[in-house]
């Protein structure tokens, strides 16, 4: 399933269901406070929920490859797989779908500092709301998928209470 940026029904009484269940314990008066709750859901995770991105450009792979030094190892390569690889690289890539992220890895061939910098590049943080819709672990190791992706308005959080019920 693709990320999106907006929410879609059952995502909203989800968002709903979460906002009620801590308006109490975070003092949220739910007539009142739609663009507080806004702010805390577009917030960053603790701890930490990590997914893969959905969107890896060629000039993000290229600089983290030079910085960490990774890029010499694209001269190990065989001439038809680093010549995938720079194909590849020049394309925005969707680290979440696992066929991209087997192919990116075998375009790699044995090279493993190679394979470890495209795969550390290809995750990154969550925000509360991305997190509440995401699936997976979210482990460094084990990177969740997002659902939604970006960050929500207060019409988003008074949809979402209107979804589960009378303010």
């Amino acid at each position: 399933m693709k990320a999106t940026s907006v929410l879609d029904d059952a995502q909203l009484i989800v968002l709903g269901n979460d906002i009620r269940s801590r308006a109490a314990g975070m003092g949220w008066n739910l007539a009142t406070m739609a663009a507080e709750i806004a702010i805390w859901y577009n917030q960053p995770t603790d701890p930490v929920f990590t997914v893969w991105k959905t969107v890896v450009s060629e000039k993000v792979i290229s600089d983290y490859l030079m910085e960490s030094g990774a890029a010499i190892q694209l001269d190990n390569l065989t001439v038809g797989k680093r010549e995938s690889l720079l194909w590849a690289f020049g394309l925005d890539l969707d680290m979440s779908i696992q066929a991209v992220r087997n192919t990116v890895d075998n375009f790699c061939g044995t090279q493993s500092d190679l394979k470890a910098a495209i795969k550390a590049i290809s995750k990154r943080a969550t925000n509360r709301i991305e997190k509440l819709l995401a699936t997976g672990t979210g482990t460094t190791e084990n990177p969740g998928t997002l659902v939604f992706e970006g960050t929500i308005m207060y019409p988003v959080v008074e949809a979402a209470i209107r979804a589960t019920g009378v303010i």
